[in-house]
């Protein structure tokens, strides 16, 4: 039960480039993709990196039958990926192959897929930042094996159930059961966004992704889907907010319940002028130990 993407989860966008001219030794080849999304989680090397976990289903037409001996050789017989400019394969741990499958002309392949996020950003007001992360996915092209012929990918849609395209990992068990009542669209939306939202960074702003597809040449073997996440800021309201605030309030509530008159006039003077070295000190004091005790969450 994956989420219907035909209502409310799924915005496409087509884009058109320049076209170029088809050699005449190149086969266009029907190829269907699916992308299941499951979470986005932070990268350890780099805490403003994300990377996107899911799993890409991909389904070939092989009806000029260039692929079958791939097939029969345990070899691929399936279209390269490339995600953000990367190749992704086996080495770099992007794309893993997890089962082949041949159905009359058809052939299917799964894939695991940990996939980089570029990481965009589109608004910074302190303490609030936006950002968008964007995975470009594109189907490489592949050549005969006699490496006479070139085989360009030509993805197909389902036009009329979008989630057959893209769709979001369901937060709720294949078997379980559960009543559609008033609400219960966004109580599903909320589960949805805690699931896939896995990063200690950014938040999700809405789990619902943006997708666009570019036509090339009448082809279409590229698409992108965009996330747009934000930086809540109490992390950086903690250690620089809070500080001034406390120090201010310190030295305020200290200059103004110490005063005294002096010996020789009229007129009134503190007891001390340390107050705001003072102040500054044990407010520098508790951000620290507060630092200790305090720690980023998912949902600030």
């Amino acid at each position: 039960k994956n989420m219907d993407t035909n209502n409310h989860c799924l915005q496409v966008s087509m884009t058109t480039e320049s076209n170029d001219d088809r050699k005449q030794n190149e086969i266009k080849v029907p190829v269907h993709n699916f992308v299941m999304i499951k979470h986005i989680k932070d990268d350890p090397n780099d805490e403003n990196s994300l990377f996107l976990l899911g799993t890409f289903i991909q389904y070939v037409k092989d009806g000029s039958g260039h692929l079958k001996s791939n097939y029969d050789k345990k070899e691929a017989v399936y279209f390269p990926y490339r995600l953000n400019e990367l190749d992704a394969n086996t080495d770099n741990n992007l794309v893993n192959v997890r089962r082949m499958e041949q159905h009359g002309d058809i052939f299917k392949t799964s894939f695991t897929v940990k996939a980089p996020l570029n990481i965009t950003e589109i608004f910074d007001a302190f303490p609030c930042r936006i950002v968008r992360a964007k995975l470009t996915v594109e189907l490489s092209t592949m050549t005969s094996k006699d490496n006479m012929i070139k085989l360009q990918p030509d993805l197909h849609l389902d036009m009329n159930t979008k989630s057959n395209n893209i769709a979001v990992q369901s937060p709720f068990e294949l078997n379980a059961n559960y009543t559609i009542c008033k609400g219960f669209e966004m109580t599903f939306l909320k589960e949805v966004d805690d699931k896939m939202d896995q990063s200690m960074a950014y938040d999700l702003i809405t789990p619902v992704p943006m997708v666009s597809y570019v036509v090339k040449s009448n082809d279409c073997s590229k698409f992108e889907i965009s996330f747009f996440m934000i930086d809540g800021g109490f992390s950086s309201v903690v250690k620089i907010i809070f500080p001034m605030l406390l120090v201010s309030i310190m030295n305020w509530f200290h200059v103004n319940s110490n005063f005294v008159k002096g010996p020789d006039s009229d007129e009134y003077d503190t007891k001390s002028h340390e107050y705001l070295g003072n102040s500054a000190t044990f407010a520098l004091t508790i951000v620290f130990l507060f630092g200790g005790i305090y720690k980023k969450t998912r949902k600030e």
